[in-house]
């Protein structure tokens, strides 16, 4: 039964969505999952809550799902049935608005049902591409080297250093520790991104006016890293 409204609630909220020529949410088991976990403890409590007493917040709650994000909402209900439940959640301004925003991209809906009352939560995401380490370090030289090529430069050959990958999972990573853990190295950055292939305004500036020949990467994919949304950090040693 809780099932069956699971997908009835995903399936009013994507007809709404197409109604005003919206992408369609896809339905994401690890964020059903999470919307599972807290409605049942919204159902043990027989409460409504967005965080309940020693529960961590939505985002990092949703951050242990390993869905890569950089924005989530929630919406959570107390109803007989997902029909009317999905009729009060649209008459409520900011729960309507999370149904309608085209921000998410995904959802996962969890339902559980005590004393013949459904407990609703509806976790929206706007989920991003999984990167491992390696795809973030991969696509960080390319987006290097294509500048370099605008900029009539040759482009920069990648080297190894050797547990550069984990020091970027550290906590507290600094260009000048990177200096200091790396010898050889004449210069470092480290930035955090969402998108390997947009590079902050450090690595542009390196690849247009760096006389670096040489650059070892270490990149801390997303579900390794600390924060609650889907950034990564990467460290770049220059050599020449």
């Amino acid at each position: 039964m809780t099932q069956d409204a699971e997908r009835e609630l995903v399936r009013l909220i994507n007809q709404e969505r197409a109604k005003r020529g919206l992408q369609s949410l896809e339905m994401d088991e690890r964020l059903t999952e999470a919307a599972r976990v807290h409605s049942e403890q919204m159902a043990q409590r027989k409460q409504l809550s967005h965080r309940l007493p020693d529960e961590e917040r939505l985002q990092d709650r949703l951050s242990k799902t390993g869905v890569p994000f950089d924005a989530v909402a929630e919406n959570v209900a107390h109803s007989s049935s997902a029909a009317d439940a999905h009729v009060e959640l649209m008459n409520s301004p900011g729960h309507r608005a999370n149904i309608l925003s085209a921000k998410y991209n995904a959802v996962g809906v969890g339902v559980m049902e005590r004393d013949g009352h459904l407990y609703i939560t509806q976790d929206f995401a706007n989920r991003l591409p999984e990167y491992s380490a390696s795809d973030i370090e991969n696509r960080v030289v390319a987006a290097f080297n294509k500048l370099r090529k605008q900029n009539r430069q040759a482009s920069i050959r990648r080297i190894r250093a050797d547990r550069l990958r984990e020091f970027a999972c550290e906590l507290d990573v600094t260009a000048n520790g990177a200096l200091r853990r790396f010898s050889g190295a004449n210069s470092a950055v480290v930035f955090t991104a969402a998108d390997p292939d947009d590079l902050p305004t450090q690595m542009r500036n390196m690849a247009s006016q760096s006389s670096a020949d040489s650059m070892a990467l270490g990149a801390c994919a997303p579900s390794h890293t600390r924060s609650s949304y889907a950034m990564f950090t990467v460290v770049a040693l220059f050599y020449r």
